[in-house]
């Protein structure tokens, strides 16, 4: 169940930290409690508050009048099943095929752009809702960015039962000797499958991995919940078996700078995944409702995600590259992680939600 996050985040008990002390292992529901995932709430700043305002006004100008008892970020679960329609966000105005311009534009998801002519009156998009405009995006689906056989090596990891994502990097909660490894639940849980204990390569089995070594071992995750009920994170952690066996720097970019910070419309952005290397992106959207299909059986909705274009023509992350950490291209400072493609856009959660007050990166 999704609720509010305790005030602060607050920092372990005392008598947790004296249970630790003792050698004693701390369980997966208690682990996931200290680090507020248990209580997991929407990323909450004034303008993503604005930004959710301008997407339920959307979403109702199209499908209808939403009752108020509905939970923030379950916007995607009002479009109906066949829908062109995708998703909804916030952010930028796209120009031509690869800029943007200032203006504020609240940005529907389709699966393909069609004349008017073509459409029937209930998959008509506004041209623009309680003054501000509509803004058509194409992205045919969007998928998890988890790797497959094919993919080459890089900074890949994952368990035995799934294909291959990325090590975004590591963390550790503060004031603790454990490191872990961070990245998705569908690339180290598989959806929700993982159980505590289970073993992580790096490199991934299906990019070159040694499986007589893994480097760490499955710790905690937040479940995903599938159908229409909202979810922020789509993340785990991996505790690293041997210490000092994993470096914190990024390959081709170096160590992570701190503070995190929250990302803003037009912020550059980089991340290194095992896919496609180094990329540079810009922040399109801010806060983009979007469901994510990884099977026919598996859909998930996201709710208050990122939406970052790679520029020059290149994307900024496919396939293989879920998990890999987002900063900001000129401090380094971390951002978000990538959880799935759409299209041309790559899919980010805002790292705020996922450190809570409870993890930090090295």
């Amino acid at each position: 169940m999704i609720a509010k996050k305790r005030p602060g985040g607050k920092k372990p008990s005392s008598k947790a930290a004296k249970v630790r002390r003792r050698g004693q292992r701390t369980t997966e529901d208690e682990l996931l409690q200290e680090l507020g995932w248990l209580s997991l709430a929407a990323p909450d700043h004034e303008s993503l508050r604005k930004a959710e305002e301008a997407k339920r006004e959307a979403i109702q100008t199209m499908y209808g009048t939403i009752p108020k008892s509905v939970a923030p970020g379950a916007l995607t679960s009002h479009i109906p099943s066949g829908s062109n329609v995708l998703g909804v966000g916030f952010g930028l105005k796209e120009v031509g095929s690869t800029g943007f311009d200032d203006t504020d534009a609240i940005r529907v998801y389709v699966v393909k752009k069609e004349p008017k002519s073509k459409l029937p009156a209930s998959w008509l998009v506004p041209s623009q809702v309680n003054g501000i405009p509509t803004d058509v995006v194409e992205i045919e689906r969007v998928e998890p960015q988890q790797g497959n056989p094919l993919l080459p090596c890089g900074i890949s990891t994952g368990s035995i039962r799934r294909n291959d994502g990325t090590m975004g990097c590591l963390v550790r909660r503060p004031g603790l000797p454990e490191v872990y490894i961070l990245s998705c639940n569908h690339v180290l849980a598989d959806l929700n499958a993982g159980v505590p204990g289970d073993v992580i390569f790096a490199p991934g089995l299906r990019e070159g991995g040694n499986p007589n070594t893994p480097i760490a071992t499955l710790t905690a995750y937040p479940r995903l919940v599938f159908g229409g009920t909202p979810n922020f994170v789509d993340v785990a952690i991996a505790q690293v078996r041997v210490s000092g066996s994993v470096a914190p720097e990024i390959l081709g970019i170096g160590r992570v700078h701190q503070p995190p910070m929250l990302a803003t419309k037009h912020q550059s952005v980089k991340k290194h995944g095992f896919a496609t290397g180094n990329t540079l992106g810009v922040v399109a959207g801010i806060s983009e409702d979007l469901m994510v299909t990884f099977d026919t059986d598996h859909v998930v909705h996201f709710s208050r995600q990122m939406a970052i274009q790679g520029v020059g023509g290149k994307p900024f992350s496919r396939g293989g590259d879920s998990g890999s950490l987002v900063l900001d291209a000129q401090t380094s400072r971390p951002v978000g992680m990538i959880i799935a493609g759409a299209g041309p856009f790559s899919v980010a959660t805002h790292i705020g939600v996922i450190l809570t007050n409870m993890l930090e990166i090295l």
